[in-house]
Formats: C-alpha cells, structure tokens, sequence
C-alpha cells in the first residue's frame, strides 16, 4: 500500500543492521537450523540490507524514548503535510467576488453546510490579498469566541491589536473600543474576516457602522446558516457545496494512502466511501486518515457504518469514526473539543499522561488521523468536529451536573452554586472579569470527586476543602487573590497549575497548599507583576515547566530551583528588571529550553556548560548582556542559538556543538569577528549575521555543508569568500546592504543550485557571472542600488522577482524570457527622483523594452533619468495592477493596461496633457510628480479613485475633480500655476486634504456638506505665512486640522488664524475672535501635524 519505511536504530548501528552482522547473522542462521526455506532467509537479509542503508533515526543520538519518538512522529507530519485540493475555483470566485481593485467598500459571505472547507477558503483568500490592504485580521471561531465572557472585548482587542499590529491598549468598554476602532482606522483600508458567524450576526456590535471603513475596504464572512448574512446590507453570497468526485477521490487517496491512485484492491471500495460521505473535504479527509494502513475487513466495516447514515448528515458521519477511536484518544478528543482549543500543546500533554515516555503519543495519534490540528503548537479542530464532541458530551445526560464536561458559563455555574455535581464531571471552566466578586466553598465541590481539569478565572474559593479537589490535575486559576481564603485543598494529583496574571508574590499564603504538589510539572506565573523573587521551589522535584513571563518585577530566581532535576522548560521571556541568572542554574540536568528574551541579564553563569540537554537557548534583546561563557560552547545538545540584539563581542562556538541547526546573532554590532571554529557545525541550518561588524566570513564556513540560509545583511563583509560557493545546499544568500561589498560576483555561484533566493541591493559589486542563468532554482533577484553594476547579464527564466538600478547602468537587462516574472523594478540611476529644478539628464539614445510575454506580471516599476525608454506590449499586462513610470525621456505614454489599480507618473516631460485615461475604470491610486501637465483629460471619469496627489506640476484647473465619487484623499503640493479648487461637497467620502505651496489658490469653498470632516483628522491645509487660504467652515470642524490658515464660518465673524501646534491630541477647536491668535491652552486640543505627508499610508509591501 505504499508504505514509507522511516527504521529507527535502537541501540544498534545502521551498519550492523546493514551488513547482518553480530546477532542479526546469528538469528538468521538459527531460523535456517529451524528449516525457514532459504528464499524465505534471503528476502529477510535483502530487507535488513535496504533498511539498514535507509536514513532513519538513531537512538543514541536522540536520548530517551520520548524524544525518539517526538521526532519520529514530527518527521511523519512533515512527510504528510496537507494538500489541499480542490481550493484554486473556490478562491478564484470568491477573489473575483471581492473585486479589490473597486474602491467602494465590499462584504462578501461565503456559506454552506459543515465541513465544506469554508474556513480554508476564505485564509486561501486572505493570504493572497491582505498585502493590497493597510491593516488586516483573520477573527477565526468568531461564533465561538463571542459566547464566551468578555468574548467581544476580547474579539474586539484582536481586531485592533492586528490592525495595530502591535498589542492593544485596555480599553473596558464595547462602545469605547468601537470609538477606538473608527479613530484609528477609519481612513485605513483594511481587510476583515468574520469567520464562522451564527443566524443573528450584526457587524454593528463589533464594528459599530461601516461608514468609517476606507475605501477599497473589505470583509469576508463564512457561516454555515445562509441566513445569518441577512442584516449585512449589501453582502454578495456565496454557497459552498461539495466537491467534484474526480477531486474528491484524489483528496481521499492522499489521507487513506498517501499516495494517489490507490492499490487495485481498492479502487471500488474508495469509489463507495467516497460517495457516502457527500464529497465533504472534513469528511473525506478524517474518514481517510482513520482507514490509513488498515486492512480490508476494516474498510467494509466503515463503509457498513457509514451507509446507514442518511446524506448530508456530516455529524453523524464523523461519529462512525469517533466511535471507532480507542477510549483514550476518545477522551482527549473530548476534552480538547471542550477546553483546550488554543492551548499549548506541550502544556496539555501532561494532563494525559502518567507515563513520560508516551507523554503526546495518543494525541498524535489524532493529529495523524486530522481529528486535531497543531498550529504554531495550538491545539486547533474543525468547529464541525468541536461541536461533535461537544454534543457528545451534551448527550451524555439531560442534566448537566450528570455530564463530563462543563464549558457552558451558565451550565457550569448553575451547577456549582446550586451544588447540583456529580462524580460524573471530570471538568468545569468558568471565566469572570476582574470586577466579579464569584466565590466557591467547599459544599459546591462535595460530590465531583472524579474532576480533573478546573479553571476559575477571576473567581475565589473559600473555606475549607477537606479533599474536594485532591482529583484536579489542572488547575486554571487566572487572576486568583492575593490572599488565598481556602485551605485543604489536598492537591496531590495536580500536574498543571496556572496562576498567570494573578496578584500572587513570593509570600502569598497559598504556595502552602502548593507544597502539596508532589507531581506538578507545569508552573505557569506569567504576568504576576508583583512577583519580586520566586517562591521556594524546593518542594516541587517533578516540575518540568516554568513559566514567569512577563513578570515585570521579577529581579531574582531563588536558589531553591536547584531542586529541579526534572525541569525540561525555563521561560524568563520580557522579565525586564532581571538581571541575573543563578550559578545553580547548572543543576538542572534536565533543562532543554532557556527562553531569557527581553531581559536585563548582564551575564550566563558558567554552570550552563552542565546543561547537556539544552536545545533551545534564546536571549534576543537582552540589552546587557556582553559575554557568553566559553562554557556554553561544550553544550553539546544544542539546536537553536538566539542572540540578536545582545552587547556581546565573541561568540564562543566549538566543534562540539555538531547538532546545532539555527544561529543567529543579528544586531550584535560588536561582534566583529567570527571563530574559525564556525566551520565545524556540521549541523547548521540557518545563520543569521546580519548587523554585526564582521568584515570577513572564515573559510572554514565552506565546511557547513547542510547550510540552506545565510543572511549577512547590514555587515562590512568585502566579499563573498569562495567557501561560499561549496554550500551546495544553500537556497537564500541574503547580502543587502553590504555597503562594502565589492567587486565582481564570481562565477562559482553556478555550483549554488538550489539557491532562490539571491538579495544585494545597496553593495557595491560591479559585475555578476553568466553562469547565474544556469542557476536552476533562483526567484528572488535583488540588485537594488547596486551603483557600480555595469550591466546585467542573461538571467533564469524561473525568476519571479527582479529589482535592479545602477547609476553606472545604460542598457537594461534582456527580461523577454523572464516569463513567470510577477514584479519588476528597473532604474538607470538613484531611486530617488531629481529635484524639480534639477533640469533633465541627456539621454543616452532610445531602447525598446519588451514587455508582451511577462503575462504574469503584477508590478512594474520603471525609473529611468539616463536611458530614453519605450515600453513595448505594456497594455497587453493583464494581471499588472500597480505601475510607476519615472522616465523623464518618454516621448509618449503607451497604451496601459486596463486592470490597474495604481499608477504613478513621475517627470513626465513631453506632454502638456495626458491622454485620455480614463479606460482605467479599475483605478484607485493616481500620482503626478513634477510633470509638464497643465489638465488631466475627463478626470471625472475615474469612478474608482480613491488617492489623487498631484504634486510639483504645471496644472492649471482641476476641473470634473468633484465628480469622483469615491475620492478620500486628496494631496495637491506645490502646483505654482493652480488657482482654485472645484466644488467638493459631492465628495462624500473625503477624508484627507492636503494643500500646500499652491500660492494662487486664496478659496476653498463648499466643504461644509463634507460629513467625513466630523471624524477624526480631517482636512490638513497648509499655506505659506505670508498668504492666507480662507474656506468655508465644514458642519463640524472639531477634527480639522488648520496650519497657517484663515478658516472662516459662513453667516459669522468668526476665524481661525495661523495656528502653529504640533503633535497634540484632537478632540475639538474653538473659534477665536478675529484678528487673534488661538492661545496655547485652547490649541491643545488640534491634532498633529506631523503626519503631513504621509496621511495616508502607502500599500503594504508584499510579504
């Protein structure tokens, strides 16, 4: 059935299994003794020679059986990552759906029963459109999550923590937040998705109306009721049924054998199963993963059980193979369905497994039957399969105090308060805000004498437990008092105790019931800010996980953790008053991870020589630290090496550290030199230098012969040392902004041949090899400011990305043949524009760039001072989307291709009017810099338009300006020659003005009815202190922004004069009389005027 063999070499050598030798001879020539038919011994000796010359894993290079077997399953979910199939029409049509290259603000609904992939769609989508947008968030399980308590805050917090891109603010209140949410991104245009929504949905709650929303904007909402997209005004549909059988049998055979097609044995039983599981991806992909590597009797069995489920039942279906699941795997299913979706997989192993070394076998079990997914190591599940579990365990009794699992916050309390438990509940999660005042006492626990997970954030117990809780082997107690009420808890059992952002110090009465926790492996304090040293730990020689992050406080780690021997996990991360590490740190033989990032630790005690188990040591940012103990270079476990950020000078590395894969010390401007010793990590992956001041790589580095990325970005490296070139495995050479780096790149490079990723912008090499066409691999081409590049020779038609600019440069690179090309960027000169009064270059004669065969080109940026350029085949670019012309020698703009969403012009010289342009129906963005222009032909026509800046130009008039619709930004800049601005009122959706260095224009009138100036920023105009700009006052001016203005209020006396306050909060401005200044304490309140300029943000660089 086309099984993969991955042997694993238990205290034996491969060699010896290779060669039959030792006890394998011995045991094959017994069996021969024992009359085995010599053909039967012959294949067993071919078996063991093909076996033992497999790569596998080898046990005394990996530890204890645990780890071997960590390993091994992690290997197998690499070799059997998802494939998606199916995906490419579904997120096609929902893309052309979306429409983003319109600028009006779109939602679309994507709909169908469970298990039809809409979650897939709709992250397939986001993906591939969140860089076109300012800010975006992906709100996944919003069904979910909006039920819990404080649930839309928290969704709330996510939204503006991703559009932030930066951790949010607490802000209490759902009505503040949204007033939050408008102030900071209401001219943004942003991409949301609502994911899983239920019948009830409003995007008010949450958002509160969708007027604020830039242009361009869009939202995307999947749920399986159709009728839930009913009060989303304006929402395009979409229905998401099943899948075709020709990819449905595909998908089946990827999950049942990993391979497609399927042996002949079972070509018709794979046609029946698929076919009675309604062509669902959930279905196929789970009933697939259970019937992988089972016999045939199995597969008639399953297919018994799942014809007698009626079609479209997906639930049912499922429950054929969650029936079939042994219990144990059957209770982590439940539990994590219940409680633990998110939570740290390491974490909840423990509350499983008695036993360390099957510690995460039964739950991979699951993950490789893709009933649970792990995800940047968060338990994840199909909310089909959650809310199976969940109806499992709600069938279980009609009496919730009669059932296992308790997540419901109404269910639970009631049952807690009203003490209506039973021994049937194994656990119970309750989660209160910090004003809650929940008290539990003993009486509430006295019959749940089989509970085994119990989280009570926010909430107290008190009174005297006698035993209650001695079943508990996690305890989730977020927020717990600082004086603990309780006693008797008897905590024998408890494995996991979560305190994190409690109130807890080093002296809170509790830790004396704590003491009790002879088996506790996890200790989780994160966030316990008025933790000042830890407590006594002495008493907890099982504990395996540590966890203090975030304890701001924190300033020493009691000499009492010498007592655990066990401790695999030490988290330290953003303690930001610790500066020091105990010397008994040394005693932890166990230790595999130290996490001290974001720390004040002046130094590593030399003791962590010790450690040889550690695997991860991490101390990015630690702003003090200036050396390493050579110690630390005999740790022969370690894998990952992180240091960005630190003071350090030398970094001590030895031949003994041969399993190392990830080094990385970028921003250690100190280090100046690297050891030669570098060479002998023969294990290395990756290695990060970048920002350091190493001149130099060693040669030994030829020696790291596994090396696939390499990043000596922002160094003074002089050249790329000919080591280099015998990495042959290395796939991205990243040396941008090397300003040091000389000379001619050599033609060795052509040994590189799985290289894709090839970055040097801003060097100064002057010549790369021919043999870089031959390079086989490369996608990535970076030569950006590359100013002593001649010239650019023959490239691999596998590029996808190209930039290159070159003072030196007067011939563009032959791209014809770059037919996968999706970006380019050319320029003969500095990528910043000449001065308008700079006066124009003398070309250097006409070149022809062929453009019609690079049909997949998205972006194209042309810079060119020197050479007169003529593109040819540009209108034929149907997927190009955002273009830049800066080519002061262009006779005559071409025909441009209709799709474009952003279009730049810049010196364009030769033409006193555009032609007309308005084919660009799809327009949002249009930019002229320092053209000849004196008018933009039917302007009013860009129906799309949501960016206009004109700037440094000879325009006269903008006339039909008040006809675009969509506009929300407007930025006119030195235009000499203009006198006066159109009527805006029809502009709705105006936002931004911006208007500077126009000294002609003395009115700007009719922006009363502008209804976008009542939120915040506004207009932001600017005129030159001699001269006054007066304009009609707008309904509400209280956000406006006015810097050298005269703003005058119709029908009253009242003006605005000259205000001059920078970098102030806006909630409102008040009217002076005339002919007086605005004073300091009133001006407070204008907003910043920094951010002239750059109001409105330039489109996300793809990632």
């Amino acid at each position: 059935m086309g099984l993969i063999i991955m042997p694993v070499f238990l205290n034996v050598k491969p060699s010896v299994v290779k060669n039959i030798s030792h006890g394998y001879r011995e045991a094959i020539n017994k069996y021969g003794r024992k009359g085995i038919h010599p053909a039967i011994l012959w294949e067993w000796e071919k078996a063991l020679v093909h076996v033992g010359s497999t790569s596998g894993l080898a046990s005394n290079r990996l530890g204890t059986h645990a780890s071997i077997i960590d390993v091994l399953v992690t290997n197998v979910l690499r070799l059997l990552k998802r494939q998606f199939v199916g995906i490419e029409h579904h997120e096609e049509t929902v893309i052309k759906l979306l429409n983003v290259e319109f600028s009006d603000v779109r939602v679309v609904g994507i709909h169908g029963i469970g298990g039809t992939g809409k979650t897939t769609i709709a992250k397939f989508v986001y993906k591939r459109i969140f860089h076109l947008f300012d800010g975006c968030s992906f709100l996944e399980s919003f069904r979910e999550n909006a039920k819990k308590p404080g649930g839309l805050v928290d969704l709330q917090g996510q939204l503006i923590s991703d559009l932030l891109g930066a951790m949010h603010r607490q802000i209490p209140s759902v009505d503040d937040r949204i007033k939050s949410i408008r102030s900071r991104f209401f001219h943004k245009k942003v991409l949301i998705v609502f994911d899983d929504v239920e019948p009830g949905f409003e995007l008010t709650p949450i958002l509160g109306s969708l007027d604020w929303l830039g242009s361009g904007s869009r939202i995307i909402i999947t749920t399986r009721a159709e009728q839930a997209l009913d009060k989303v005004e304006g929402i395009l549909k979409y229905e998401v049924g099943g899948m075709q059988q020709d990819e449905a049998l595909t998908l089946f055979h990827i999950h049942a054998f990993r391979e497609n097609p399927p042996p002949d044995e079972f070509v018709t039983l794979s046609k029946k199963i698929v076919s009675t599981i309604d062509w669902l991806p959930l279905t196929i992909e789970v009933v697939g993963s259970y019937l992988f590597s089972k016999g045939e009797d199995v597969w008639m069995q399953t297919l018994d059980e799942l014809e007698k489920v009626p079609k479209l039942q997906v639930e049912q279906k499922l429950m054929v193979i969650i029936k079939a699941l042994p219990d144990k795997q059957r209770q982590i299913f439940l539990d994590i369905a219940c409680f633990f979706i998110g939570e740290d997989k390491s974490v909840a192993c423990y509350l499983w497994s008695e036993c360390d070394s099957a510690s995460g076998l039964e739950l991979q079990v699951l993950v490789l039957s893709s009933i649970v997914k792990i995800e940047n190591n968060k338990l994840w599940m199909h909310d089909q399969l959650r809310d199976l579990g969940r109806d499992i365990v709600q069938g279980e009794h009609r009496e919730p105090g009669n059932r296992s699992r308790l997540w419901l916050q109404d269910e639970a309390l009631d049952v807690l308060t009203n003490e209506k438990g039973t021994d049937s509940v194994q656990g119970v999660l309750l989660k209160f805000d910090s004003r809650s005042q929940c008290n539990f006492k003993p009486a509430h626990f006295a019959s749940m004498s089989n509970i085994r997970f119990l989280r009570l954030d926010q909430a107290n117990l008190k009174g005297k437990f006698e035993g209650r809780l001695s079943s508990i082997r996690w305890l989730h107690w977020q927020g717990c008092p600082r004086n603990l009420c309780a006693g008797n808890l008897d905590l024998k059992k408890l494995v996991i105790l979560d305190l994190s952002w409690s109130k807890v110090n080093e002296k809170w009465n509790g830790w004396r019931e704590i003491e009790e926790a002879k088996k506790l492996k996890v200790l989780n304090l994160t966030g316990c800010v008025d933790l000042i040293r830890t407590p006594d730990l002495s008493c907890y020689k099982c504990l395996e996980r540590l966890i203090l992050e975030s304890c701001i406080r924190l300033v020493e780690i009691s000499s009492s953790v010498k007592s655990l021997e066990r401790l695999v996990s030490l988290n330290l991360r953003s303690c930001t008053e610790l500066n020091k590490l105990p010397e008994e740190l040394g005693s932890l033989i166990s230790l595999e991870e130290i996490l001290i990032d974001g720390t004040a630790v002046q130094e590593i005690p030399a003791s962590i020589g010790h450690l040889q188990k550690l695997r991860i040591f991490s101390a990015c940012n630690c702003l003090s630290l200036i050396q390493l103990p050579d110690s630390i270079s005999h740790v022969k476990s370690l894998r990952v090496f992180r240091l960005n950020g630190t003071k350090i000078t030398e970094l001590p590395l030895s031949e003994e550290l041969k399993v190392l894969q990830h080094l990385s010390i970028n921003h250690c401007r100190s280090i100046l030199k690297l050891p030669t010793s570098l060479g002998s990590l023969a294990s290395l992956i990756e290695l990060d230098l970048s920002s350091t001041g190493i001149v130099e790589l060693p040669n030994t580095v030829n020696k790291l012969y596994l090396l696939r990325v390499l990043k000596i970005d922002f160094t003074f490296v002089r050249e790329l040392p000919c080591a280099i070139w015998k990495l042959k495995r290395l796939e991205e050479l990243h040396a941008s902004r090397c300003r040091s780096l000389a000379g001619e790149i050599p033609r060795d490079i052509e040994e590189l041949s799985r290289l894709r990723v090839l970055r040097l912008g801003y060097s100064r090499i002057h010549g790369l090899p021919d043999s870089i066409s031959t390079l086989p691999n490369l996608q990535t081409l970076d030569l950006l400011h590359c100013d002593k590049l001649l010239r650019v020779p023959e490239l691999p038609p596998t590029l996808i990305s190209l930039s290159v600019s070159s003072k030196l440069m007067d011939t563009i690179p032959d791209i014809s043949s770059l037919v996968k090309l999706g970006e380019l960027f050319l320029a003969d000169g500095s990528q910043e524009l000449l001065l308008p009064d700079q006066g124009q270059i003398e070309a250097k004669g006409c070149t022809r760039l062929e453009l019609r065969s690079l049909s997949e080109l998205k972006i194209l940026q042309l810079s060119m001072l020197k050479i007169q350029l003529q593109p040819v085949g540009l209108d034929l670019l149907r997927k190009l989307t955002k273009l830049s012309l800066c080519c002061v020698h262009l006779k005559k703009l071409p025909q441009l291709p209709p799709g474009l969403f952003t279009l730049s012009l810049c010196q364009y010289k030769s033409q006193t009017r555009l032609p007309d342009l308005s084919y660009l129906e799809l327009l949002s963005e249009f930019e002229l810099f320092d053209c000849a222009v004196t008018e933009v032909a039917r302007l009013g026509e860009f129906k799309s338009l949501r960016i206009f800046r004109i700037s440094h130009c000879n325009l006269q008039q903008l006339d039909e300006l008040e006809n675009l619709i969509f506009l929300a930004s407007l930025n006119v800049s030195y235009c000499q020659s203009l006198e006066r601005l159109p009527n805006l009122s029809k502009l709705k959706k105006l936002k931004d003005i911006k208007i500077k260095g126009c000294p002609k224009i003395r009115d700007i009138k009719s922006v009363e009815h502008l209804h976008s100036f009542e939120k915040p920023s506004g207009a932001i105009i600017e005129a030159e202190s001699s001269s006054e700009v007066e304009f009609s006052k707008p309904a509400n001016t209280k956000h406006s922004s006015i810097h050298g203005v005269k703003c005058k209020d119709q029908g009253s006396s009242t003006t605005w004069h000259r205000v001059k306050i920078r970098g102030t909060e806006t909630t409102g401005i008040s009217p002076s009389t005339e002919q007086e200044d605005v004073p300091l304490d009133r001006a407070s309140t204008i907003p910043s005027l920094a951010t002239i300029g750059s109001a409105v943000p330039p489109p996300a660089a793809q990632p």
